[in-house]
């Protein structure tokens, strides 16, 4: 239960810390940068523990950019280890949310090189999709445009086998991908 306590300290001290007169910034290093600095060199195992991701989602959600500077270049160290795991793919959801341009512009071109096999991942396609639901247009367009480069590679119709299918139906006759398609096709322009 004890995560729940420190999320709702990082909440509201950056809460207040956000409407207070004077140095408001100083109010948040002082108490709630101790939390911040106890995650560092250990953020891949807290992100990847049930409670320990929530505790990061919410640092990255509510504290400054230079508070979370190495927490958050710890994440992208880390990206291609917690976009699949079962708890770390909310921390990549959030990354993609509340990070920084630099960190958003990683973890798409992680995403774009990977797209067939993290889109066909049970957790990892939950990445895919907010990705693409919250990347800029061009940003999407790059992603989709890999898509459409790598299915081009048109094969014979289904034979039982993947080597003969392209990315395309790989992905619309997989039980996760299949949901990637479609938020690419309500998303596309």
């Amino acid at each position: 239960h004890a995560n729940h306590c420190i999320q709702k300290a990082i909440e509201t001290i950056s809460g207040v810390a956000r409407h207070a007169t004077g140095d408001s910034k100083q109010i948040l290093y002082n108490s709630v940068g101790f939390i911040v600095r106890a995650l560092e060199g250990r953020v891949e195992a807290i992100a990847r523990d049930v409670y320990g991701c929530r505790v990061i989602q919410r640092v990255i959600e509510h504290s400054p950019v230079d508070m979370k500077e190495k927490l958050l270049k710890e994440l992208c160290m880390n990206i291609s280890s917690l976009i699949g795991d079962q708890y770390g793919n909310y921390v990549m959801q959030h990354l993609m949310l509340y990070g920084g341009e630099k960190e958003r512009c990683e973890l798409l071109h992680t995403l774009e090189v990977n797209l067939l096999v993290y889109s066909k991942h049970k957790f990892a396609s939950n990445v895919v999709e907010t990705c693409l639901q919250n990347a800029s247009t061009d940003e999407r367009s790059r992603i989709i445009w890999s898509l459409i480069n790598t299915t081009f590679n048109l094969k014979e119709s289904f034979d039982g086998n993947d080597e003969n299918k392209s990315s395309l139906e790989i992905m619309c006759r997989d039980p996760y991908a299949n949901y990637v398609m479609q938020k690419i096709v309500d998303l596309a322009d």
